[in-house]
């Protein structure tokens, strides 16, 4: 069985550097889902043909090596590879896939990545990049306003289920655009952006907060589907827990 999971990945690796994603899409089991662990995102299948598109667009610059393949077990494998600006240089990212199987299909995909600014390259890289999405430094400004006014939006950034393809739906940019804008330009990420709006809101209306609410229902209401994520995003924005943030007001 692992020998079988191993020659699957194989083919995986082999189509994925033949940019053929209707070949990639092959091996995927129908309800096949791609985590974006650092952007927090997911990717269902009827989406993956335009990402992959971009993906292996991006890519194409790009020398990929793989430096291990390990079956776990019958159900999952671990990938770990590195992208390089030519063979033998250093890398400009390195990343993880664990690989869920079933019934010989791929069923889920979650990648894990780094990317490394290496000040050499890191510039010549950004532009390499941008020249293979489409962009250019003048639509830089225009999708970072762009981003900026749909993520302070209340009707959006309230939207426990707002993603980044919702943001790509409503903006009419690709996520990978988006994505680049947001990495390269504004210095973030999407969540880490829309967690900064929902606790920015937050703070303005613990002013008018009733006696009868409380500030984890409030928390509700700006998007967080839970106290776990809330709590640890509110730390991170004002570095106070919320009781220690009401205590301060109070002074």
């Amino acid at each position: 069985m692992q020998d079988k999971r191993k020659d699957l990945i194989e083919i995986y690796i082999q189509r994925w550097r033949n940019k053929d994603f209707a070949a990639v899409l092959e091996l995927l089991d129908p309800n096949a889902i791609y985590f974006d662990m650092p952007e927090q995102t997911s990717v269902n299948f009827d989406e993956l043909p335009d990402y992959l598109s971009d993906d292996m667009e991006v890519e194409s610059s790009l020398h990929k090596e793989i430096s291990g393949i390990k079956v776990i077990n019958e159900d999952h494998a671990f990938l770990t590879y590195s992208l390089h600006k030519a063979p033998n240089s250093l890398p400009v990212m390195e990343g993880t896939e664990l690989l869920e199987f079933r019934d010989g299909k791929i069923l889920s995909i979650t990648d894990n990545y780094t990317f490394f600014d290496n000040e050499d390259n890191q510039e010549e890289t950004k532009l390499a990049t941008m020249k293979k999405l489409g962009l250019t430094l003048d639509d830089l400004g225009g999708i970072n306003d762009n981003i900026l006014a749909l993520i302070s939006d209340p009707n959006n950034f309230t939207d426990p289920g707002f993603t980044l393809q919702k943001l790509a739906n409503h903006s009419a940019i690709s996520r990978n655009k988006l994505s680049f804008v947001l990495n390269q330009h504004i210095g973030t990420t999407f969540f880490e952006l829309l967690n900064q709006q929902r606790i920015l809101w937050i703070c303005k209306s613990l002013g008018s907060m009733p006696s009868s609410q409380s500030i984890l229902d409030i928390a509700y209401e700006a998007g967080f589907n839970s106290s776990s994520s809330f709590y640890k995003a509110f730390k991170k924005e004002t570095g106070l827990t919320p009781k220690e943030y009401l205590q301060n007001q109070d002074i």
